[in-house]
């Protein structure tokens, strides 16, 4: 009987480089989401600048979580903290953000179709 492997990490990521503002100016290469979180993100997007204009904070963490488990979603494998977030994103940062990795996010899957 033939035997199959497969191996995941021989599959080509593509990815979303991103520069933080932080006075390191880390450089991250995005990779796409895990489905649960991909499934988080598309329940935020059209919530993003009420919450940011919000007092409610558990709301405002967890955009903030969202935030940093996706960027934490790289090829460098660092984990990006919520305090590491909000120390230098600013609100117009985070919209300019999602923005973008929506829009690469739906390349992407426009490609695959």
């Amino acid at each position: 009987m033939k035997k199959f492997d497969f191996d995941f990490n021989s599959v080509e990521q593509i990815t979303m480089g991103i520069t933080l503002p932080n006075k390191e100016k880390t450089r991250l290469h995005l990779t796409t989401p895990t489905v649960s979180l991909a499934e988080k993100l598309e329940g935020s997007v059209g919530k993003v600048d009420e919450i940011l204009n919000s007092d409610d904070k558990v709301s405002i963490n967890n955009l903030f979580q969202m935030l940093a488990d996706l960027m934490s979603c790289n090829k460098e494998f660092r984990t990006v903290t919520v305090a590491e977030l909000k120390d230098c994103l600013l609100a117009q940062h985070v919209n300019a953000f999602l923005i973008a990795y929506t829009e690469f996010l739906a390349e992407i899957k426009s490609a695959k179709n």
